[in-house]
């Protein structure tokens, strides 16, 4: 009776799994399942890029995120709902920060912290770098956006 019992919690537990993948599904696309215009915007922006595949998502200024390999670089280009472009999302080196933004973060309250990660972002009204950064004396954490110029946002 126990092992009978076993399995058929077993069994439950499975079902109920597949089904929270099932849903979990419906948000991933293959690149054959992205609109036309998705595919038309990254092969003319990105081209010789391959597309990975989308997931639809819950974010009120993008609805579509989808992964492209450029080269050897992996991007998460960004649309609205209506498919238009909203942002492209590229993780870089920190040697492929400008100088200039480079030596303005250093010359601010940030100066002594550590560059956990750097991002680039492009949108259609500016480009900008998004930097994760760590307090190595009190352990907080802090995001900062500064524009090719080096000035913060």
């Amino acid at each position: 009776m126990k092992k009978m019992l076993f399995w058929l919690l077993a069994l439950v537990s499975a079902a109920a799994m597949q089904a929270c993948d099932d849903h979990d599904d419906d948000r991933h696309l293959l690149p054959h399942q992205l609109p036309q215009a998705v595919t038309e915007f990254i092969a003319q922006q990105y081209p010789g890029s391959r597309i990975i595949g989308g997931e639809r998502e819950r974010n009120p200024l993008y609805v579509l995120e989808v992964d492209i390999v450029d080269g050897t670089v992996l991007r998460e280009v960004r649309f609205d709902a209506a498919d238009r472009w909203v942002q492209t999302k590229t993780e870089i080196l920190l040697s492929e920060v400008p100088p200039v933004v480079l030596d303005a973060l250093r010359a601010s309250q940030y100066g002594t912290w550590r560059i956990d990660e750097v991002d680039h972002y492009a949108s259609p009204a500016r480009e900008w770098y998004r930097f994760e950064l760590d307090d190595p004396v009190s352990g907080r954490e802090a995001e900062v956006d500064m524009l090719p110029d080096g000035t913060f946002i």
